[in-house]
């Protein structure tokens, strides 16, 4: 999922003035996500913000230092490579190692 945390926007706000308010996005998987920010003012109908927020990616990814590992060819999507293979001879093994960056267990 994500969330939004804002921080500031307290206090008085003078006729003609600014206000600062900081909006933080946080996120544990991809996808789209929208959410409205209320503000409230004293004396004026509430107002909604369209917060959006998209996730591209996965918090998984192979180390670029393993064997076989392709990362030349196409940046954004690393092949694992085992090279020439001749039908019914044993079976080839390799270890991978996978990194989880996000905050869940994989």
């Amino acid at each position: 999922g994500a969330a939004f945390a804002v921080a500031g926007g307290e206090g008085v706000l003078e006729p003609w003035g600014v206000a600062l308010v900081t909006v933080q996005a946080f996120n544990d998987m991809p996808g789209s996500y929208v959410d409205d920010l209320e503000c409230v003012l004293d004396g004026l109908p509430l107002t909604r913000l369209a917060l959006r927020m998209k996730v591209d990616g996965c918090p998984l990814r192979l180390l670029s230092d393993c064997v076989g590992i392709d990362i030349v060819s196409d940046p954004a999507k690393p092949r694992l490579r085992f090279g020439d293979v001749v039908a019914g001879s044993n079976a080839i093994t390799k270890l991978l190692r996978v990194q989880n960056d996000g905050p869940i267990g994989a």
